[in-house]
């Protein structure tokens, strides 16, 4: 294909405008999902319409960064499609990306030339509805595809984490992208600070580790989910990044920056990726046994609609309760140098939890007139304050 190579500082990229029926054979469509995602689909009592059957044969993958695809979206860009006339199909450059080096062979030593096209589908980092819709359009109107053409920007050698990244910079500028998912990349976006990685992979180990009593319960992508959770991702996070750099504080806790980035968990590790999924496996079992604990000792309490122990407010108190004994009497320095017990930590937990007081407290009937409030924010504090009173 023609196109032009720009040069950035140490990076170069290409721009380049290709037939739409030619680009649509070159490009792999895929929907991020997630283990628990792998059900039965959902039945319709109607014949699935174009855009459904186009959703479902999308390549599925755990390690992939797109958003589910929307039906409505795509509908809406191949009616807007089919009404332009005047206005381009497609106006903004769509964004793909090679793990492969792409041949380019300049014309007379300038920035224009011929680019060779990748054995492997090109990844799409931006513009994936785009595609979507022009290729429904493309399926009821063949004779267009050599009449429009589309304008790349195409970006090649690069890490898989490349694009992740570039498609969180995209994402997070314009376009509404849930938290929850922004937060589920994080861990891979080179910019985010150690302790916000860290976060993010402890999220992804409380979520999907059998050891965790909040497998499966945590919300990572936002919005509606075909399975009961207990709080989104993003909640959960601020409160355990709350604890790993505490606002207002210019350094880490010496937990994360000292004891875990200079070599008091053992070896240090070569690489950096290396250093942090050995902190945060450590970090991750530390909040792991806190929950283990909570679990035990309200016991009926735990998961029971009856109970708003479970819900998210609760579930961020109970964590900066957590924060509290960090901070109190050095907790995570003992787990590092010993481990925790649960059984022990859950003690204090089940004698609050056997004072009929407490029990009536957090019955669901009536559980937001006895913790009154402007917002969450504020009952997360009422509800962090009297669990904190009653553990002394």
């Amino acid at each position: 294909m023609w196109a032009l190579r720009v040069k950035q500082k140490e990076a170069s990229f290409y721009l380049a405008s290709y037939p739409a029926g030619d680009l649509l054979r070159l490009v792999r469509f895929e929907k991020r999902v997630l283990p628990e995602s792998q059900q039965a689909a959902k039945k319709h009592g109607r014949p699935p319409d174009e855009a459904e059957r186009f959703i479902s044969v999308v390549i599925e993958s755990n390690d992939g960064f797109q958003r589910q695809l929307i039906k409505r979206k795509i509908h809406e860009i191949k009616s807007f499609i089919e009404l332009s006339s005047d206005q381009p199909p497609i106006p903004g450059s769509v964004l793909l990306y090679s793990s492969e080096e792409l041949a380019f062979r300049s014309h007379g030593g300038g920035a224009a030339g011929d680019l060779s096209v990748p054995q492997q589908p090109f990844t799409i980092i931006d513009g994936q509805h785009r595609l979507a819709g022009l290729k429904l359009y493309i399926d009821s109107y063949p004779e267009d595809a050599d009449r429009i053409y589309v304008p790349l920007c195409i970006f090649d050698r690069r890490s898989s984490d490349f694009a992740t990244e570039m498609f969180v910079i995209v994402n997070s500028t314009h376009s509404k992208i849930a938290k929850s998912l922004l937060i589920d990349l994080l861990e891979r976006v080179t910019t985010a600070s150690r302790e916000q990685r860290v976060a993010a992979r402890v999220m992804r180990k409380l979520y999907e580790e059998a050891s965790s009593p909040l497998q499966y319960r945590i919300n990572r992508l936002g919005g509606r989910s075909g399975k009961d959770k207990w709080i989104l991702q993003a909640q959960l996070y601020n409160e355990v990044l709350r604890i790993l750099a505490p606002p207002g504080q210019k350094r880490s806790r010496e937990f994360v920056d000292d004891a875990l980035w200079m070599g008091k968990l053992g070896d240090r590790p070569h690489h950096e990726s290396q250093m942090l999924e050995k902190v945060s496996d450590r970090v991750f079992r530390t909040f792991a046994d806190w929950y283990r604990a909570a679990s035990r000792a309200f016991a009926d309490g735990w998961g029971n609609p009856r109970y708003m122990i479970t819900n998210p407010v609760t579930l961020q108190a109970i964590t900066r309760v957590l924060g509290d004994q960090m901070s109190a009497d050095g907790l995570v320095g003992k787990y590092l140098d010993s481990g925790l017990d649960p059984a022990v930590l859950a003690k204090p937990l089940s004698r609050a939890w056997d004072d009929d007081d407490l029990r009536h407290q957090f019955r669901e009937t009536g559980f937001y007139e006895r913790f009154p409030a402007k917002g969450t924010p504020e009952r997360v504090a009422r509800i962090h304050r009297d669990l904190g009173r009653r553990l002394g």
